[in-house]
């Protein structure tokens, strides 16, 4: 159901066997052996295609760039000074409130509640855990803990 190019690879190099594969709805059929270079390049040509024909009708992803960080909010992805980054569920979404809330301040109690959400009956400390390893992976990145708040 979906519009992406499908590249049947197959030991089966009879005519028919081919023509039933392209039938089924294959863009392309490749016969074993194969040189891996061969596949390659017609990955990259079935996908220049599909970009071309369908790219312009794709739903672009959700960038942002700040201070040499790059947070894809689609493909839920981050690049910091052009190196990307792995983060966990929770640093995603701290990191996603902190984001889209430049400039406010928020006590412990509203982070649980907006990134761990009301149903979370653990220790409220995950918060500075959480925010330990994210200020570790984003040191461009300026998260100002304000003492007693």
């Amino acid at each position: 159901h979906k519009n992406t190019p499908i590249i049947m690879v197959s030991a089966k190099k009879d005519d028919i066997d081919k023509i039933r594969g392209l039938g089924l709805g294959a863009d392309d059929y490749m016969t074993k052996p194969f040189s891996p270079s061969e596949l390659v390049a017609r990955v990259k040509a079935h996908m220049a295609r599909y970009d071309r024909l369908v790219g312009s009708n794709a739903q672009k992803n959700d960038i942002i760039e700040i201070r040499g960080i790059k947070i894809d909010k689609t493909a839920r992805r981050v690049w910091v000074n052009g190196e990307e980054r792995n983060f966990t569920t929770k640093e995603f979404d701290l990191l996603m409130m902190f984001v889209n809330n430049r400039g406010k301040a928020f006590p412990r109690e509203k982070i649980l509640e907006q990134v761990w959400e009301e149903n979370y009956f653990g220790s409220d400390r995950v918060v500075d855990d959480t925010l330990r390893r994210l200020r570790k992976k984003m040191p461009n990145l300026s998260i100002k803990t304000i003492y007693g708040f």
